[in-house]
């Protein structure tokens, strides 16, 4: 019955998504599960600031699942892959992403995974074009 919600085209459902990520991260760094995973990636060191405060890392961690959960969704919509608009790719996301931070957060990898979303929006740009070769050398 949630899920029948989130399939919904109403854009209000997208309120739902901040709680769902906060509801998974604030008990966790309460708890101290939050932990940062070093990962040795060249981003480590541009977000070395937020490693300092817990709180400040754990807003880090969230505007990076949100974000992502976001461009998920948009990318998911805008290439209609299912008929009609849904949000669960956006729940699905938020979720997975913020129980897997309970194991070990990577901000660079959280990073790293919203520009990922960003080349594969760019790649799926190309579909039903009919003159792909400006697109690709783009």
């Amino acid at each position: 019955m949630i899920l029948r919600q989130f399939s919904s085209n109403q854009p209000v459902l997208y309120l739902a998504i901040p709680p769902v990520i906060a509801a998974i991260l604030v008990p966790a760094e309460l708890s101290g599960l939050m932990k940062s995973q070093q990962t040795y990636f060249p981003a480590n060191d541009m977000l070395a600031m937020f490693n300092l405060q817990g709180w400040f890392f754990v807003g880090a961690a969230f505007a990076l699942i949100l974000g992502g959960a976001l461009l998920a969704n948009y990318i998911f919509n805008r290439y209609e892959f299912f008929p009609t608009p849904t949000f669960v790719p956006s729940l699905v996301y938020a979720t997975a992403g913020s129980a897997l931070c309970v194991l070990g957060t990577s901000l660079p990898a959280l990073l790293a995974n919203i520009m990922v979303l960003i080349g594969l929006g760019r790649s799926l740009g190309v579909y039903r074009q009919t003159r792909v070769l400006a697109e690709y050398f783009e």
